[in-house]
């Protein structure tokens, strides 16, 4: 109860959720309450595929990969948590990591409420209408996006350019992440090749 309560608490007034959430630092389970609310993003994020009217939509419901799109949702979160830990450790930062990951979830308040609504909404609209829904889209990303600065000025008492720094420094440090993981999978992937071949060839050779 308190966790629904909360999150509208977030949507309505996200800079006093805020505090709350660095006040009672020891009295909120971050894990499992923010673990719910991502997979509550990805149910909604499949639903809102199947669901948006044909007209607007840009992806197929029957070319849709389930994985990717929890991939899609999911790695950004995770990586801005991590980036975000790393960062304000380093500068002057008093958030935690398990209030940096409930702040995270919690930012997506927009997501979870609204998104379902706007596919429904889609239902009335024609292709005419496709400026008003990327609009209305646009707004509930921009939303979402608000949050996670004003949770980063919050939890570390920041000032807003400082804030907007560090939000900088966190999306960097997100693209250095990825880079670095998709330069070592294809490293890995080549070593396979080479030792695969290797193998083949020591079996060629003694056949």
């Amino acid at each position: 109860m308190f966790a629904l309560k909360f999150l509208l608490t977030v949507f309505i007034n996200p800079v006093e959720a805020f505090r709350i959430m660095k006040a009672e630092k020891l009295k909120m389970n971050y894990y499992i309450v923010s673990a719910i609310l991502l997979g509550i993003v990805v149910v909604i994020r499949v639903l809102y595929i199947y669901m948006l009217h044909y007209p607007l939509s840009t992806l197929r419901p029957k070319d849709t990969n389930i994985w990717f799109e929890i991939v899609r949702m999911m790695l950004p979160i995770v990586t801005w948590v991590i980036a975000c830990y790393a960062i304000t450790s380093i500068i002057d930062g008093e958030s935690s990591l398990p209030e940096i990951f409930g702040a995270s979830a919690y930012s997506m308040t927009p997501y979870i409420l609204l998104i379902i609504p706007l596919a429904l909404l889609s239902k009335v609209m024609g292709q005419d209408d496709a400026g008003l829904y990327n609009f209305l889209y646009i707004i509930i990303w921009v939303w979402v996006f608000l949050l996670y600065f004003i949770s980063v000025r919050e939890l570390n008492d920041y000032t807003i350019i400082k804030s907007a720094l560090i939000c900088i420094l966190n999306i960097i440090s997100m693209l250095l992440i990825w880079a670095i993981c998709i330069l070592f999978l294809s490293l890995t992937s080549q070593l396979y090749t080479f030792i695969q071949g290797f193998i083949l060839e020591i079996k060629l050779i003694f056949s």
